[in-house]
């Protein structure tokens, strides 16, 4: 073992303790490394709330263009001295929009995409508008969707299977859509569905079952369609569901 040996040796040890000093401050700074992974953090959710912001503002401005009244809960996207000083109008990219009507507006499915980028929609009307199945594929993105009204639309049974991923859904009206009786083993997968409107539609006593199959249905709509009064009957009798007539309806 001469001297090259023990250069060679003492260079070998000296590599770990070369990072030793980054370690150390490392492990007797904890709250600075936490700190530094929280800065981190918070860019990111920053870039992402950017994001969903522009995207908002984007859809707004869109939608009023298109003549939709669209109206932003803003009370809740930060301190009223903040809001007042931004201005609330700037301030509605950050804002909720819980009811949008669309309805008897040249909205189709290309259309859509802005309405999916909205905060907080819970309540969605698209009666008359050219909205097909392709369309409820992206509907069925709004997780926070309640009611959703697309009467006289091009919808079919096949759009009714993107809807059971609305699982928050509690008013379904498909008024004067071709849907027929096989489309409603769609519904029976919407756990909170309670009030359900199907006048004008093919459906008949052959849908029954599926309806029966509601466990959650209270109020439903049925006139100028093929169902029997006898049908009607059993569904007040034994399900304790009330029958909506036309009259009662309220276009919306």
């Amino acid at each position: 073992m001469g001297p090259e040996y023990t250069r060679v040796m003492a260079t070998a040890d000296s590599t770990p303790d070369s990072a030793a000093p980054r370690l150390s401050f490392l492990r007797r700074r904890p709250a600075t490394v936490l700190l530094l992974v929280l800065l981190l953090l918070g860019a990111g959710l920053s870039v992402r709330l950017g994001s969903d912001a522009y995207q908002q503002r984007r859809a707004i401005k869109y939608l009023r263009k298109m003549g939709v009244k669209v109206k932003v809960d803003v009370s809740q996207a930060g301190p009223k001295i903040i809001r007042r000083w931004i201005g609330e109008g700037r301030m509605e990219a950050f804002g909720t929009i819980q009811n949008l009507n669309c309805s008897d507006h040249k909205i189709s499915d290309a259309d859509l995409p802005y309405i999916k980028s909205l905060n907080g929609l819970e309540w969605l009307a698209l009666n008359r508008c050219a909205i097909t199945d392709e369309g409820l594929k992206q509907l069925s993105e709004i997780s926070t969707l309640r009611a959703l009204r697309i009467d006289s639309t091009s919808v079919t049974d096949a759009g009714l299977a993107s809807l059971t991923e609305l699982k928050r859904l509690e008013v379904l009206s498909l008024n004067r859509t071709q849907i027929t009786d096989a489309g409603l083993k769609h519904l029976t997968k919407l756990p909170r569905l309670r009030h359900l409107e199907l006048e004008q539609t093919q459906i008949d006593d052959a849908a029954l079952p599926k309806l029966k199959e509601l466990e959650g249905l209270q109020e439903l709509r049925l006139g100028d369609t093929k169902m029997s009064p006898v049908g009607v009957a059993e569904l007040e009798r034994t399900h304790g569901i009330r029958m909506l007539q036309t009259a009662e309806s309220k276009p919306q």
